[in-house]
């Protein structure tokens, strides 16, 4: 909420909160992703009027959006609490009978069947089986979030993401991932703050669908993984070169619980543009930018062959060449939010 509020960027690396912490880490795909996985026995529901009042009077129009979505959720959320305060625990015995006495030919993925996250979670990983084989010898990224489904709410459970992404945009190695996603498992380069609030808000606005349980409208997206939405967003690199990517959502409704929400898949995918990679044209930039900076030192070296050409034969010109190329080589970097972000977890 303060880096929504006040910062003018949205940490690289963070946490949830300080009560999530993460359980172990495991890589797969021949390291080409990581898999973190929550301690997520806490309940983090909570009392939203303080947030609700500080975007409020924020006077920031997206901000403000953002507090309409967050209310309707509460509006959504108080029905579907008073409505299940109607129900009698009588009437609740009379449905268990009534669905257990059911059709067992039929499978229903509901607590009255004898279904919970661990069969959500099979469901899901043979999905995440058939992405990966899929998509072995392509250029495409992804990564996702396994939710389970709470009376109210839904909590991570599960985060993936392509190694291949960290090394490339965040410079780091296997190690530091490792390292790193142990200590803040959420990592996010959204170079723009606008474009994360966005996220945040559709991420409500789902959240608002799945509690309100609406079978005509989840019902396709049991059938396995469905798309969402897609939209292109700025990705910023730790030496502060901005990548668009197509970002293209699917969600995989995991369950059919009646009396809580639902467990779900959320797989974000990655597609190049114009048939380049986010990686292959962060590499782009690099090359160029290296080019460029070698060519911008070779005429200054040419330059202070010749004092004539400079105005200034009394002036160190050595120091003055070392100088510029620290400016173009460690200027941007320095200056850039990504890279503190990390140095603060390594």
């Amino acid at each position: 909420m303060n880096q929504i509020l006040n910062a003018d960027h949205i940490n690289a690396i963070s946490t949830m909160n300080e009560f999530i912490k993460v359980k172990k880490i495991k890589k797969y795909n021949q390291s080409r992703f990581i898999e973190i996985y929550l301690d997520t026995d806490v309940q983090m529901r909570s009392d939203l009027s303080l947030p609700l009042k500080l975007l409020k009077d924020s006077q920031q129009n997206q901000l403000f959006i953002l507090a309409d979505a967050i209310e309707q959720y509460q509006q959504v959320l108080c029905t579907k609490q008073y409505e299940d305060n109607l129900l009698s625990s009588e009437q609740q015995t009379q449905e268990i009978v009534i669905k257990k006495e059911h059709d067992f030919s039929e499978l229903m993925c509901d607590e009255f069947h004898g279904w919970n996250f661990e069969k959500s979670t099979e469901k899901a990983e043979k999905a995440i089986y058939e992405i990966n084989q899929s998509m072995k010898d392509s250029e495409h990224f992804y990564c996702f979030v396994l939710f389970k489904g709470q009376k109210y709410d839904q909590i991570k459970q599960r985060i993936s993401y392509s190694t291949q992404i960290l090394r490339d945009f965040l410079c780091l190695n296997d190690q530091q991932i490792s390292f790193t996603t142990l200590r803040k498992p959420i990592i996010s380069i959204y170079k723009y703050k606008d474009q994360y609030i966005d996220y945040i808000y559709n991420r409500i606005n789902q959240q608002i669908r799945l509690l309100k349980q609406d079978k005509s409208d989840l019902d396709c997206f049991r059938q396995g993984l469905k798309f969402l939405r897609q939209e292109t967003v700025d990705y910023i690199s730790v030496d502060n070169f901005s990548v668009k990517v197509d970002q293209v959502q699917y969600l995989y409704v995991l369950s059919n619980y009646k009396n809580k929400m639902d467990d779900t898949l959320l797989l974000i995918k990655w597609l190049p543009i114009a048939d380049r990679s986010a990686s292959g044209v962060l590499q782009g930039i690099r090359n160029l930018k290296k080019y460029l900076n070698e060519e911008e030192q070779q005429k200054q070296e040419n330059k202070c062959l010749n004092p004539l050409l400079n105005g200034s034969i009394y002036d160190d010109q050595t120091y003055q060449t070392q100088s510029q190329i620290f400016r173009e080589k460690y200027y941007s970097i320095v200056d850039n939010f990504v890279y503190h972000d990390i140095q603060e977890y390594l």
